[in-house]
C-alpha cells in the first residue's frame, strides 16, 4: 500500500513510500520486567508521532532508548503540512513526554515518539528507534475516599421505599402502613426504622465525600406499649432533593437536575430504631427573636429554549410569547403571612429572550420597579449561530439582582414581567425567581420553616417565639436532613417558645399538622456492595430489561469475563437514597474499582449501560421514550455549541473516570491529566424485543462461523463541498483519506474502500441534489460486508450528507445479517442517543434485526472538524480511532470495542488529550464494549514468491504480465512461528500498484495531498482461495496481461479462516512490470454459466426484483479481474430503461486451489417489473473475451406472483410432483394443495408451511393416495393450489386450478 506524505504531500518525491512496512511498530522482546519496541521508517516517510502510555516510577517515565537512527533530508514543510500531521520542530527531543495522569490505578505518562521533526530547511526522519519500556508500574493509587461498607443495610429484612418531594415532617399512620404491605398488628413499633440520605445531587468530583446511607432519627407516637395501635403514628422529617445553600444571608437554590423526588426507606428491624429527643434543654436564652429572613423561589421546568434543543440538564419555565407584548405577566406570585408593608425585598432572577430583534424586559414587584433592560437579538448575520441555527446560544439571558422596597397588600408578593417584543416569532422565558425578605415567625397551616441568621457574629442563645399554631408543634433542627435534632418547645400564651442558637445558619421546621407522603412500595432486599468477586465487566440495566441483560451476562461469563449485573434502581437505592442521579452509577463502578485496588485485584474494564436513555430524566416531555439507564447531561443548557470548548452535550464518558481527582466534567473541557479508565458502551434498547435483537447480533458477530475476507476491509466515505463550497472545500475528503492512509495496513492485511462523493456525478431530483451511485455503493459496502464503515462529513440525526448519501429509512433493507459492520460517524448528531421522541440513525443502524452494525462510534451533538488535525476536532479523533482499530493486543488478539474507545480518547495530539475537549465528549460507543472487534487475530505472512525467500530477504520481487506465479505463505502464532494447529482456507488477493484519483476542478484551492488526488487500490490481478494445512498454504496463478507497469509496488493481501481463528497480513515488496514473451495464448475466452439465485435457474424464469446474479467462469489461463485495461472489465448489462451496467471484477473469487476458475455472486436490487435480457462479458488473462446472455422476468417482491403451475409426470402412476414458479425466493411460503374429483368431492389435502426455496421454483411431491392412504383409481382430477406469503405489502395469497390424470 502506498501512502503519500502527510495530508498533502507532493513537494518532494523522497517522502513517497514504496512500502508501508516502514510504518511498523513491532515488539522485539517481551519479558516479565520490560518490553522492547522498535519503530522503523526505512522509507523516509513523514509520519505523525507514535504514542503510548508508559509507567511513571519515582515521578519519571520508566523507559530507556536503546538505539536511534536520525537522518536529515532536504526539504521544507509548509505550515499546513506541519499542522496537518502535528510534526514538531527539532527543539523537541525524539522522545517527548506529553503529560502525566492516573490510568487504571497507576501513574502514567503519555510519551510521543517523533518519527519526523522539522527544521527551517529540512526534515529529520527517525528511521529507527528502539525503546525499552519497563513494566514496573510503581505503587497503585489507592482512593483517599472512605471505603464503602461492604454489606448494605438493605441486605436483609423487608424494606419499603417511600417518596418525598417537599420539606415536611410527615406522618405514617396505621392505614398508610397497611397500604404499603405492613401487618401493623404483628409489629413492635419500637423497632420501626427509617433510613436514607439527604437526597441532594451527588457531587461529581470523585474525591468529594458522599452522604452515607444511614438511619434517620424519628418519632413514633404510642410505641411504648410495644404495639402499633390505630392512634399511633410515625413522624419523620423528609426533605426535597432541591437544596438551599447560604453564604451569610445570600440564599441560593440548587435544583436537582435529575429528579424531583427523594426517598426514605422504612423497615421493621431486629433492634429498636433511632428516636428523636430534645437537645436544647441547656440553652440559656438572652433575647427573644420574632422575625427571620425568609427565602422563597420559583424554578419551573417546562420547556427548552427551542423545540430542537434536546440537551442539557436544566429547563426553562414560564413562556411569554409575542402575543403578550407590553402586557404585565405574573411570573411569581405568593401569598404569605407575617410580612409587613412597606417591605424590603431582594429580587434575583434570570429570564431569557429568544428573538431576532431587540427585546426589552420591565420587571416589577407589586407594581414597584425592579429592573428594566434590553436584550440583544440572536445573531442575524450568522445563520449557523442565529435564531434557527445549530450553533451559538438558543436564547439570550437577562439577569436581575436588585433590592427594592414595596407596598404589600394582604400578604401578596407578585412579580410581573412586561416584555416588549419587536418580532412575531419572539418569545421570552422565566428561568427562576428568588425573593429574600424579613418575616414574622408566624405559621401558615400549622407549618413554619425558617432560617436562623448566618452572619459573621458569634452564635447567640435566643428564644424563637413562634405564633400561628393551633396546638403545640414539633420543632426540629433539619440543617442536616439525615440527622434532625428535636428542640424542646414551651408554650407562652398563644405563642410557642424555642430556645436555640442564632447566627448559626440553621434550618428549623415547626409543625403541628402532618401530611402523608405519596404511597410507597415494598422492595426486595439487596446488597450490591456485598459482592465477593472482582468483576471486569459490569452491566447496568433497568428492571424492564433485566431478563435480557441477564442473558448477555451469562453469555459473557461463558466467554471468560467476570460479570456483575445490577439494575439502575438497585444502584440508586444504595448510592443516592433512591434518587435518580448518574453519579450514583459511577459511584457504584468506583466502589468496585476502589475495592479491587485496595485488595490488589484487577480493576473493572468494561461498563455496559444496557438500555436506552433520554435527556429528560424527569419525564417532562409527554409520550417520551423510556429512560432505562440515565446518562450524563451538561450543566450548559442554553448554548447549543460554540466551537470545540463550549456548548451543551450528553455523554457516557462521565462513567469512565475512576481516579480521585477526576469526575467533574464542568464545561466539557477537562484536564489533560484525566484519562478514561474503563471502556463504556450503551445498548440503546427501548423494548425487550429490541434487547433480544442486540444480544442475537452480538452472538452472531462473535461466532467463528460468520467470517470472511470482509474482516480486513475498511470503508471510508466522505462528503463533498455541497452546499457551501468555499467553506467546506475538500475538508471532509481530507479527514477521511488521512484517517484511512495513516492506518497500519499491512500487519493485519487491511484493505481500503473509498466512497468519496467528489468522485460521483450528482443528479438533480425531485428531492433536491443527490448522488445515487454513491448511495448505492455505500449500501452495497454494508450489505457485501465491511469490517468498518467510516463517514466524514455533514449530517443530522437521520441523514448523512446534505445530498442524502444515506437516510436512516434505508436501514430496514440491509441484508448483512452475518457480516455486521462497525459504524463510525465523524458528523453531526447521527448518534443523538438521548432524544425523547425518536431514535437516531446510528441507533437504528445498530438495532437493525436484518443486518446493519454491531456497534457505532458516533456523535451525539453538533461537532467540529478542520483540515488540520487537532485533539479537539473530529479529524484528530477519527485518525486516532482508525489507528487504534488497526492495532492488536500484545498477544496478537484483536481488541474489544471498549478498549478502542478508551485508548482513542486517551490518545494525545499536539500534547493535548483527545478525550479532554468538549467536542470529543460528544463521541460515544453505541454497542457492547466487551464485543471483540473482528479484526483477524493472527498474522498471515508471505514466505516465498516463485521460490524466492521473501520472509528472510529484504528484496523486491518483480513479476511480469502473463507470468505464472506461486505464492507460498504461513499463519503465525503469537511468537511469530508457524501455527501448526491452524487449518482452514485462505483468500489470497494480488493487487496492482495504487493509482491516483483526481478531485473535480473547483474555484477553491484543495488541501488533499497537495495535488488534489487520493489513491485507490482497486486493480485485482488475482483473487483465489487456497487450503491451509498445519498453518501452510501455497497458490499458483497467472498474472493478467493488463498491468499498470507502475514504478510503485503492488501488494499481496492475505486472509485466512480457521475453525476458531482468523489471520490477516500482506506483503508489499512486489512489483509488476513487463510481459512474459513465452506465454501461451489459446485464443479463446473463458467459458461461463449464468444463473439467478441458484444453479437451477433456466431462461425465462420468474424472479423477484432483487435476485442474486451468479456467474461461473473458467479458463485454462485464468480470469482477468484487474480492470486496468480499457474495456477488459467483467461487465454485466441489463436492458432496463435506462440500461444498467455492473462492473463485477471485485466480486470475483477463484475456486479453491484452482486459479483457472471462479465464481461471482452479485446482488441485483430494485429491478423494475418486466422481461429482460442480461448479458455478461468476461476476459481471460490474455484478454480473450467471451459473452453470454440469459432471459428472465421480474415480478416485484412486494406482490406475490405465481405462474407455470403443473404436475409432472402427468398422467401419473404412483407419484407426481407439483411445481409452480414464484417470485419469493428466500421468503417462507405456506402452500396448500386440495385435490377433488370432477364431481367436487375432496379426496386429499396436502399442506406445507414455511417452504423456503433458493430459486423461483417450488416442488411438492405426492404419492397418488387419498386421506385414508388408499390408492386413487384411474381418472381425471382437479387440484387447487393456494400459496400464501408475507410481503412488504402484508400477507398475500394466490390460487390456481389445474387438472391431473391418474393411469395405473
Amino acid at each position: 500500500m502506498k501512502t503519500k506524505l502527510l495530508l498533502f504531500c507532493g513537494f518532494c518525491t523522497f517522502f513517497y513510500s514504496s512500502s508501508i512496512l516502514g510504518q511498523a511498530v513491532t515488539v522485539t522482546a517481551d519479558t516479565e520486567s520490560f518490553t522492547d519496541y522498535e519503530l522503523v521508517n526505512d522509507t523516509d516517510k513523514v509520519l505523525p508521532p507514535y504514542q503510548m502510555l508508559i509507567p511513571v516510577v519515582n515521578n519519571q517515565p520508566a523507559y530507556k532508548i536503546l538505539e536511534q537512527q536520525i537522518y536529515e533530508v532536504d526539504g521544507k514543510l509548509s505550515p499546513a503540512q506541519i499542522n496537518g500531521a502535528f510534526i514538531s520542530s527539532d527543539d523537541v527531543n525524539v522522545v517527548e513526554i506529553a503529560n502525566q495522569g492516573f490510568y487504571r490505578g497507576y501513574k502514567k505518562a503519555q510519551v510521543l515518539f517523533h518519527r519526523a521533526r522539522f527544521t527551517s530547511n529540512s526534515v529529520l526522519i527517525t528511521r529507527k528507534l528502539k525503546v525499552r519500556v519497563y513494566k514496573n508500574s510503581g505503587s497503585r493509587l489507592l482512593s483517599l475516599k472512605k471505603k464503602i461498607v461492604a454489606d448494605s443495610p438493605l441486605a436483609s429484612g423487608t424494606w419499603y421505599k417511600i417518596p418525598v418531594q417537599e420539606n415536611n415532617i410527615y406522618q405514617l399512620n396505621s392505614t398508610y402502613l397497611q397500604k404499603i404491605g405492613i401487618d401493623v398488628g404483628n409489629i413492635d413499633p419500637r423497632k420501626i426504622q427509617i433510613w436514607g440520605t439527604d437526597g441532594y445531587q451527588l457531587p461529581e468530583l470523585n474525591i468529594t465525600s458522599r452522604p452515607v446511607f444511614s438511619e434517620i432519627p424519628i418519632i413514633v407516637e404510642g410505641e411504648s406499649d410495644g404495639s402499633f395501635d390505630s392512634n399511633d403514628r410515625v413522624l419523620f422529617y423528609g426533605n426535597s432533593p432541591h437544596q438551599i445553600t447560604r453564604n451569610q444571608n445570600t440564599y441560593i437554590h440548587n435544583l436537582h437536575p435529575y429528579s424531583d423526588v427523594k426517598y426514605v426507606f422504612l423497615t421493621v428491624g431486629n433492634q429498636n430504631g433511632s428516636r428523636l429527643s430534645s437537645v436544647n434543654g441547656s440553652v440559656n436564652s438572652s433575647s427573644i427573636v420574632t422575625t427571620f429572613t425568609d427565602f422563597i423561589w420559583k424554578d419551573e421546568e417546562l420547556v427548552k429554549p427551542e423545540d430542537k434543543f434536546i440537551s442539557g440538564r436544566y429547563w426553562l419555565g414560564q413562556s411569554i410569547p409575542s402575543s403578550q407584548i407590553n402586557v404585565p405577566v405574573s411570573i411569581f406570585k405568593d401569598t404569605l403571612v407575617g410580612i409587613s408593608s412597606p417591605l424590603e425585598v431582594r429580587v434575583t432572577a434570570r429570564l431569557y429572550a429568544r428573538s431576532e430583534a431587540l427585546t426589552t424586559f420591565d420587571v416589577d414587584l407589586n407594581n414597584s420597579d425592579v429592573a428594566q433592560g434590553n436584550i440583544f437579538s440572536l445573531s442575524s448575520t450568522n445563520d449557523s449561530r442565529g435564531y434557527n441555527g445549530n450553533e451559538g446560544a438558543a436564547a439570550s439571558p437577562y439577569n436581575i439582582n436588585n433590592t427594592i422596597t414595596t407596598s404589600v397588600n394582604n400578604g401578596i408578593l407578585d412579580v410581573t414581567a412586561t416584555v416588549t417584543h419587536r418580532q412575531q416569532n419572539s418569545i421570552a422565558f422565566v428561568d427562576w425567581v428568588r425573593l429574600t425578605f424579613e418575616r414574622t415567625l408566624l405559621a401558615e397551616s400549622n407549618r413554619l420553616l425558617f432560617y436562623t441568621d448566618n452572619n459573621t457574629s458569634s452564635p447567640e442563645e435566643v428564644t424563637f417565639r413562634l405564633q400561628g399554631f393551633s396546638s403545640s408543634p414539633y420543632v426540629l433542627d433539619v440543617t442536616d436532613p439525615r440527622s434532625p435534632l428535636m428542640l424542646e418547645v414551651n408554650r407562652s400564651g398563644n405563642s410557642y417558645d424555642v430556645d436555640y442558637f442564632q447566627n448559626s445558619g440553621k434550618t428549623i421546621i415547626a409543625q403541628s399538622s402532618f401530611p402523608e407522603p405519596a404511597m410507597g412500595e415494598s422492595i426486595s432486599s439487596q446488597n450490591i456492595t456485598g459482592i465477593t468477586t472482582y468483576p471486569n465487566y459490569i452491566i447496568v440495566t433497568s428492571e424492564d430489561l433485566k431478563n435480557e441483560a441477564n442473558e448477555l451476562a451469562q453469555y459473557r461469563t461463558q466467554k471468560g469475563l467476570n460479570t456483575v449485573l445490577v439494575t439502575q434502581e438497585q444502584i440508586f437505592n444504595q448510592f443516592s437514597s433512591g434518587v435518580k442521579d448518574p453519579t450514583a452509577i459511577r459511584d457504584y463502578v468506583k466502589f468496585l474499582w476502589d475495592r479491587a485496588l485496595a485488595d490488589g485485584e484487577n480493576e473493572p474494564e468494561y461498563l455496559l449501560l444496557f438500555g436506552d436513555t433520554t435527556y429528560d430524566t424527569k419525564d417532562i416531555v409527554s409520550n417520551s421514550l423510556t429512560n432505562h439507564v440515565v446518562t450524563y447531561q451538561s450543566e450548559e443548557s442554553i448554548i447549543r455549541t460554540n466551537g470545540t470548548s463550549v456548548g451543551t452535550f450528553g455523554t457516557d464518558d462521565f462513567f469512565g473516570y475512576m481516579d480521585d481527582p477526576e469526575g467533574d466534567l464542568g464545561t466539557g473541557r477537562t484536564s489533560d491529566s484525566f484519562l478514561i479508565d474503563i471502556g463504556v458502551g450503551r445498548i440503546t434498547a427501548q423494548t425487550r424485543s429490541e434487547a433480544s435483537i442486540f444480544i442475537d447480533k452480538i452472538k452472531r458477530y462473535e461466532s467463528p462461523s460468520n467470517a470472511g475476507d470482509w474482516q480486513n476491509l475498511f470503508t471510508f466515505a466522505a462528503d463533498d463541498d455541497f452546499p457551501n463550497p468555499n467553506l467546506n472545500r475538500d475538508i471532509h475528503t481530507v479527514n477521511a483519506d488521512v484517517s484511512a492512509e495513516m492506518m497500519n495496513l499491512n500487519e493485519p492485511g487491511i484493505r481500503l474502500n473509498k466512497i468519496y462523493l467528489f468522485s460521483y456525478q450528482p443528479e438533480i431530483t425531485g428531492a433536491g441534489r443527490q448522488i445515487p451511485e454513491a448511495t448505492k455503493d455505500f449500501i452495497s459496502a454494508v450489505d457485501n460486508g465491511t469490517l468498518v464503515i467510516n463517514y466524514s462529513g455533514h449530517g443530522n440525526e437521520q441523514t448523512l450528507s446534505d445530498e442524502e448519501l444515506f437516510l436512516s429509512e434505508y436501514i430496514p433493507n440491509f441484508t448483512n445479517k452475518n457480516k455486521l459492520t462497525v459504524l463510525v460517524t465523524a458528523t453531526c448528531q447521527f448518534g443523538r442517543y438521548d432524544d425523547t421522541s425518536a431514535q437516531s440513525g446510528a441507533e437504528k443502524f445498530v438495532s437493525a434485526a436484518n443486518g446493519g452494525a454491531i456497534a457505532s462510534f458516533t456523535t451525539t451533538r453538533v461537532v467540529y472538524t478542520s483540515s488540520n488535525i487537532s485533539s479537539a476536532n473530529n479529524f484528530g479523533l477519527n485518525v486516532a480511532l482508525s489507528q487504534r482499530m488497526a492495532e492488536r493486543n500484545s498477544d496478537g488478539s484483536p481488541k474489544r470495542l471498549g478498549d478502542l474507545m478508551r485508548e482513542t480518547k486517551n490518545s494525545v495530539i499536539g500534547n493535548s488529550r483527545i478525550g479532554s475537549s468538549n467536542n470529543n465528549k460528544k463521541f460515544i460507543l453505541l454497542g457492547d464494549p466487551a464485543t471483540i472487534f473482528k479484526l483477524p487475530s493472527k498474522k498471515a505472512s508471505v514466505t516465498s514468491i516463485n521460490g524466492v525467500d521473501v520472509l528472510n530477504q529484504n528484496t523486491t520481487v518483480t513479476i511480469r504480465a502473463l507470468d505464472q506465479v506461486t505464492v507460498s505463505g504461513r499463519v503465525e502464532n503469537s511468537i511469530g512461528q508457524i501455527d501448526n494447529s491452524f487449518n482452514g482456507q485462505a483468500v489470497l488477493a494480488v493487487y496492482d500498484a495504487e493509482r491516483p484519483v483526481s478531485l473535480p476542478e473547483r474555484e477553491w484551492n484543495c488541501v488533499l495531498n497537495g495535488d488534489c488526488t487520493y489513491n485507490v487500490e482497486k486493480d485485482i490481478l488475482f483473487k483465489g482461495k487456497v487450503t491451509v494445512e498445519s498453518g501452510i498454504f501455497s497458490q499458483t496463478f497467472i498474472i493478467p496481461k493488463d498491468i499498470s507497469s507502475s514504478a510503485l509496488n503492488g501488494r499481496v493481501v492475505l486472509y485466512a479462516n480457521g475453525s476458531e481463528n482468523y489471520a490477516g497480513g500482506s506483503y508489499t515488496k512486489i512489483a509488476f512490470d513487463g510481459v512474459n514473451p513465452n506465454a501461451v495464448n489459446d485464443g479463446t475466452g473463458p467459458s461461463m454459466n449464468i444463473f439467478l439465485n441458484d444453479e437451477k435457474f433456466v431462461n425465462g424464469n420468474l424472479v423477484s426484483d432483487s435476485p442474486t446474479l451468479i456467474i461461473e467462469l473458467d479458463d485454462n489461463s485464468g480470469i482477468n479481474t484487474t480492470g486496468t485495461g480499457v474495456g477488459h472489465e467483467i461487465i454485466a448489462t441489463i436492458d432496463t430503461k435506462p440500461t444498467q451496467t455492473f462492473i463485477l471484477n471485485e466480486f470475483y473469487e477463484g475456486n479453491l486451489n484452482d486459479f483457472t476458475g471462479g465464481r461471482i455472486e452479485y446482488p441485483l436490487d430494485q429491478l423494475p417489473e418486466g422481461s429482460y435480457t442480461l448479458k455478461v462479458r468476461a476476459w481471460d488473462v490474455h484478454n480473450n473475451p467471451n459473452e453470454k446472455e440469459i432471459f428472465f422476468e421480474v415480478a416485484p417482491q412486494n406482490e406475490l406472483s405465481i405462474r407455470n403451475v403443473y404436475n409432472y409426470p402427468n398422467p401419473m402412476n404412483n407419484k407426481t410432483q407439483f411445481t409452480f414458479e414464484h417470485n419469493q425466493p428466500g421468503n417462507p411460503l405456506d402452500v396448500s394443495i386440495k385435490i377433488y374429483t370432477l364431481s367436487g368431492k375432496p379426496i386429499q389435502h396436502i399442506k406445507q408451511e414455511s417452504l423456503i426455496t433458493t430459486n423461483s421454483y417450488a416442488n411438492i411431491p405426492w404419492n397418488g393416495r387419498d386421506r385414508d392412504n388408499d390408492r386413487l383409481g384411474n381418472g381425471t382430477y382437479i387440484y387447487v393450489l393456494r400459496v400464501t406469503a408475507e410481503t412488504p405489502e402484508g400477507k398475500q395469497s394466490i390460487e390456481k386450478i389445474e387438472k391431473l390424470v391418474i393411469i395405473r
